[in-house]
């Protein structure tokens, strides 16, 4: 198991979370408590939480959705004194900190698989399925203005019209966004044939036997050699707190049952990156 690859400045703070470690597991599952009684929403921990910040309110109301994840991906401090404490301290916790070491692995590695697709195939052709706003695979292809193209889906027309204003800042042309059903995503994407497909984050939310037919299904849809990047999350102390306070449920897997998974969807020469944090695993592998 690697670490990641090399040349990021990964985030790693952990001081702060483990000495308040205690202290935030007693809120969340006071939160837990109170909404069980079914306590008016954000009574309970709003001033505690999101009622200071657009962005920590931003993630619990976007929880598994494109919102959460780009109020993460690109929070900058946005408050003063007491609220300013508050709010470094709820958008730097281990999750989002490993959410956004994760996306740098996730770039490089797209990154490095456009450049060697272009070099062996003449064109990169990315399938991004659960796209959200495909803000890695833009970062990953910035710059790269020729034989690029790519193929956006998503269940979602809010992320797709995300996606398309965040393509233009980031000078994205040869794109194309499709709504449709992400567990089977043939008959919206039958005609494209990636040679690269980035899945990050569906996986989380997928039973076992589910991610197996996707890869299968993927398998069906792309050229032979086809290099698959994706992520799962992997069980950790913070998991309660963002179920209970952020509302963000996942499936929770250890490492040897990920691996286990994209053996039995039949990806070879499979190669795992485990984030600091141990959090997130990203896979880059062969679609057989």
């Amino acid at each position: 198991m690697e670490r990641g690859p090399e040349g990021y400045r990964f985030q790693y703070k952990i001081m702060l979370y483990i000495l308040f470690y205690i202290p935030t597991l007693i809120f969340a599952r006071w939160v837990r408590w109170k909404k069980l009684r079914s306590v008016s929403e954000l009574e309970y921990y709003a001033w505690f939480y999101d009622k200071y910040s657009e962005f920590v309110m931003q993630v619990r109301k976007g929880a598994a959705r494109w919102p959460a994840l780009e109020a993460v991906y690109n929070w900058c401090p946005s408050k003063k004194g007491i609220w300013g404490i508050l709010e470094n301290f709820w958008m730097n916790v281990r999750s989002a900190q490993a959410l956004r070491n994760r996306k740098q692995i996730v770039v490089k590695l797209i990154r490095e698989a456009v450049l060697e697709k272009i070099r062996t195939d003449g064109e990169a052709r990315i399938l991004s399925l659960a796209c959200g706003s495909a803000q890695s695979v833009f970062e990953a292809i910035e710059g790269i203005d020729e034989n690029v193209s790519v193929l956006a889906i998503d269940v979602d027309e809010t992320a797709i019209e995300y996606s398309k204003k965040l393509a233009v800042k980031y000078g994205i042309k040869n794109i194309e966004w499709r709504k449709g059903n992400l567990v089977r995503p043939g008959s919206t994407a039958k005609d494209f044939e990636p040679n690269i497909v980035e899945i990050v984050g569906l996986f989380d939310y997928l039973k076992d036997s589910m991610i197996v037919r996707l890869i299968h299904s993927i398998e069906a849809m792309s050229t032979r050699g086809a290099v698959l990047v994706s992520a799962h999350i992997h069980p950790n102390s913070e998991m309660y707190f963002l179920a209970d306070i952020a509302d963000w449920d996942m499936i929770y897997r250890p490492l040897p049952e990920f691996k286990r998974i994209i053996r039995e969807g039949g990806i070879e020469e499979a190669k795992f990156y485990t984030e600091p944090h141990g959090i997130f695993s990203i896979v880059r592998g062969v679609i057989s």
